[in-house]
């Protein structure tokens, strides 16, 4: 086989490699139900089988058996026809690209192109009868007419076409795409006149697979960007989710909690004005700091994340005389938090642990780190109960700590674990990482 025919052969079938993975991206990896994806899929198509058609008749050019005969006339064929269906591809991908934004000059210029191309398509086909364009000698062997630059022509009319229209759409299309797509069709037009007075290497097949693989690399970004935009959007609608539940869950606090303080208030009134007035300021600060911070989702200090959950037990105190005991260990105060991240594990500490002991409990807040995270244990010696019947269950207490758990996953990516005993109490553990909550220690 000459040297040439292989060059021919060795680039093509790389290029229908290419093509092969490029088409399998764009159906498995994306929707093709868009034009433009759609458009996308069929340039790759169209220049495979470009690419495949001329092969064959490279390969098969000088054997004259009829295997020969027949496999170098149907790649011939092929190729004629398949380079004027990329040129109304090509005008579809440029059409596609500014969808309804296209005015009335530019749409006759598309049409036009696909005129032009069918003018070649037919061209061709009467080839086929008459040798307009080319004929086989007796060897099989290719040879031009005086009338084959017709082919050519068409070709290279149809990309000015598309040419007029990329420079028209320069402002729509951006600095580094207008002058890509311009280099690729300046390229293809170079090429195509070339071939008018050279014969050999089909350097128009070589510029018309690299604007593919480039049209092709455009589609994928595209896709990707879309994608991206798209879990964006997802997570943002899971935020505002989750923003609302806790919006909800905050207004329900604060009912549930300002009508056990207001009816605790009014026993204090007639019993001990000064704890009846320490009570209400007590109160004031917890909903002013608290519903404050998780109306505005902004994180909390550790130590106002203490403060706040001192004034909530000063309350409860009150409630309970003498039940209650807190411990705290903290040497680390300046860890941030998502606001109402250990009142509501404290809260479920009384309501579910202590109160339901019948005596006194103790509550232990701790503190500690490591390399990578910050670890918040809250544990008391309360009536425990079981973790496994826990998930199952819709009742406050799942509630209150999967509502704690959904907040610090989305505002610090921390986590929250929980570890009871029935009759021995609770535990519950808060890991923050440090990259996401580094405060002044």
């Amino acid at each position: 086989m000459p040297a040439i025919n292989m060059i021919h052969l060795t680039l093509e079938i790389w290029g229908i490699i290419f093509c092969i993975i490029e088409a399998i991206c764009v159906i498995n990896g994306f929707k093709i139900n868009e034009k433009k994806a759609k458009v996308v899929l069929w340039l790759i198509v169209a220049d495979m089988l470009l690419l495949f058609c001329d092969s064959l008749s490279w390969y098969f050019r000088g054997v004259s058996d009829t295997m020969g005969l027949i496999m170098t006339r149907a790649g011939n064929f092929g190729t004629f026809i398949q380079s004027d269906v990329m040129v109304i591809l090509f005008a579809e991908y440029i059409e596609s690209i500014f969808g309804e934004n296209t005015d009335k000059i530019e749409k006759r210029i598309i049409t036009a192109v696909k005129i032009i191309a069918v003018i070649g398509v037919m061209l061709t086909v009467v080839s086929q009868f008459t040798n307009l364009l080319y004929y086989f000698d007796e060897n099989n062997y290719y040879h031009r007419t005086k009338y084959h630059f017709l082919n050519l022509l068409t070709i290279i009319l149809g990309l000015c076409g598309c040419m007029c229209l990329i420079v028209k759409k320069r402002r729509q299309m951006g600095k580094t795409h207008y002058f890509t797509f311009l280099f690729m069709v300046l390229a293809m037009l170079f090429s195509l006149v070339w071939l008018v007075s050279h014969y050999g290497i089909a350097f128009g097949n070589i510029a018309a697979t690299i604007s593919v693989m480039y049209i092709f690399t455009v589609h994928i970004s595209e896709r990707s960007a879309q994608f991206q935009k798209q879990q964006e959007k997802i997570l943002r609608q899971k935020l505002e989710i989750e923003e609302s539940k806790t919006a909800l869950l905050s207004e329900i606090i604060k009912l549930h909690l300002i009508n056990n303080s207001l009816a605790l208030i009014m026993e204090l009134c007639y019993e001990d004005s000064e704890k009846a007035a320490k009570t209400v300021e007590s109160l004031s600060k917890y909903l002013h700091t608290g519903m404050a911070a998780m109306e505005k989702r902004t994180l909390l200090s550790l130590k106002e994340e203490l403060n706040l959950l001192d004034n909530y037990l000063y309350i409860e105190q009150q409630r309970f005389p003498g039940i209650i005991t807190v411990h705290k260990k903290i040497n680390i105060w300046g860890i941030l938090l998502p606001p109402m991240t250990i009142q509501p594990v404290v809260e479920n500490a009384i309501r579910h642990g202590i109160r339901k002991r019948n005596t006194a409990g103790n509550i232990y807040i701790s503190c500690d780190e490591t390399k990578s995270e910050y670890i918040i244990t809250v544990e008391d010696d309360g009536a425990g109960f079981d973790v496994n019947k826990l998930k199952e269950e819709n009742n406050e207490l799942h509630i209150g700590l999967d509502n704690v758990k959904k907040r610090l996953a989305f505002m610090v990516k921390g986590k929250l674990e929980i570890e009871s005993v029935i009759g021995k109490g609770t535990k519950v553990t808060i890991h923050i990482p440090k990259s996401l909550s580094e405060g002044d220690k």
